[in-house]
C-alpha cells in the first residue's frame, strides 16, 4: 500500500470550475414560407393555405414539411417527404391502417397513380378517436406522404376541406 501512495502523482488543487458556457443555439432554418396564401418548400413542392388554415412549417432538415391545421374543424393535414422507398402508411400509435388501394386518384393531382389509406384507432370503440386518411405517391426520386387528421364529428367536413387544400399541391 505504502508503494502505491509513493508512486501516485501528486495532487493538483484545481481552482473552481469555469461557469459553463452552452453552444450558441443554432437557428432553426423553415422548411418553407407562406406568401400571399401559398406555402412554398424548400423541397419545391407548393400549396395554397386556404381560408380557415394555419400553416406550420417544419424544420428545413425534418421529414414533416409542413402541418398545416383546419381551424374551423379541428382537422390537420400533414405533409412529409422521405427519400424513394416506400410509399406506404407510416406506423402510427394506436391505429391501424384497415383499407389500402392504389389507382389513378384525382387528389392529390399529381398525374399517376396515388396510394390511399385509411386508418382506425385502435380506440375507435370508444368513441372520440380521430381517424386519418392517407395520401402517398412517388414523384422524382421522393415519397411523399400526405395525411389527414379528422375528429369524430367532423369527419366528412374534414375531409372536404383536406381535399381542396390537397388539390392545389404542385410537386417539384
Amino acid at each position: 500500500m505504502i508503494f502505491l501512495w509513493a508512486c501516485a502523482a501528486p495532487l493538483q488543487i484545481l481552482g473552481p470550475e469555469p461557469d459553463y458556457v452552452p453552444p450558441p443555439d443554432l437557428p432553426i432554418v423553415p422548411a418553407g414560407v407562406v406568401t400571399d396564401g401559398v406555402y412554398t418548400d424548400s423541397k419545391g413542392f407548393s400549396v395554397h393555405v386556404r381560408e380557415g388554415w394555419v400553416a406550420t412549417p417544419g424544420a428545413d432538415y425534418e421529414q414533416r414539411r409542413l402541418t398545416m391545421d383546419h381551424v374551423p374543424t379541428g382537422g390537420r393535414l400533414e405533409f412529409f417527404v422521405y427519400p424513394e422507398g416506400g410509399i406506404w402508411p407510416r406506423e402510427r400509435t394506436g391505429c391501424h391502417w384497415t383499407f389500402e388501394d392504389r389507382g389513378p386518384y384525382g387528389v392529390p393531382p399529381v398525374g399517376g397513380d396515388v396510394t390511399v389509406a385509411t386508418c382506425t384507432p385502435r380506440a375507435a370503440a370508444a368513441g372520440g378517436a380521430e381517424r386519418v386518411l392517407g395520401w402517398y405517391v412517388l414523384h422524382e426520386g421522393l415519397a411523399w406522404h400526405l395525411e389527414a387528421s379528422m375528429p369524430v364529428g367532423y369527419l366528412a367536413p374534414s375531409r372536404l376541406a383536406a381535399e381542396d387544400v390537397l388539390r392545389t399541391l404542385r410537386l417539384p
